[in-house]
């Protein structure tokens, strides 16, 4: 008796299920081909130069240095954001050497590292913007620590924009 119903079910799953099963992976097929031109469309349509020779020029003239400097501790060597530097003593100017020598390492491992003569200072998103600047007892303390800052943000080290003329003072 079960193997009479098995059987019966199996025919029945054959015969009716295939032809919805073709349907459905054709309506898939169709439907992945649609996705794919509509996003072809789509880029396109994304901005000029796309399909002249300036697309995917080869990255000529530039460089992971550009825009970063180098501090290094005589072994091991990170790059930040030249405008990250918030604070450089003299005493300590030798620690941005002009090539990078030694071990690369991430920064936080750098700063883990370097703590006696190295310090993040987290600094808030409108000081990264250059909305609001450091304030004078701010800049006051980190002169007065004689240690390197680099401004972070989340930890990371960020640029940090010079102050912004108020819109007052523009007009």
């Amino acid at each position: 008796m079960k193997q009479v119903h098995l059987i019966a079910f199996v025919l029945a799953v054959s015969f009716t299920g295939l032809p919805e099963a073709q349907a459905r992976s054709k309506s898939k097929a169709q439907l992945q081909k649609q996705t794919i031109v509509a996003r072809a469309k789509q880029l396109d349509r994304s901005g000029p130069g796309r399909d002249g020779p300036e697309f995917n020029l080869p990255n000529k003239g530039r460089s992971m240095f550009k825009g970063m400097k180098v501090l290094s501790d005589g072994q091991r060597w990170t790059l930040v954001p030249a405008l990250s530097i918030l604070a450089l003593p003299e005493t300590h100017a030798y620690r941005i050497p002009e090539k990078a020598t030694g071990t690369y390492v991430s920064w936080p491992e750098f700063l883990r590292h370097n703590r006696a003569w190295l310090r993040n200072y987290p600094v808030s998103v409108n000081t990264i913007k250059g909305t609001t600047p450091l304030t004078g007892p701010q800049r006051d303390h980190l002169a007065k620590a004689q240690l390197v800052a680099i401004a972070t943000y989340n930890n990371n080290p960020v640029s940090v924009l010079p102050p912004r003329a108020k819109e007052s003072d523009e007009k």
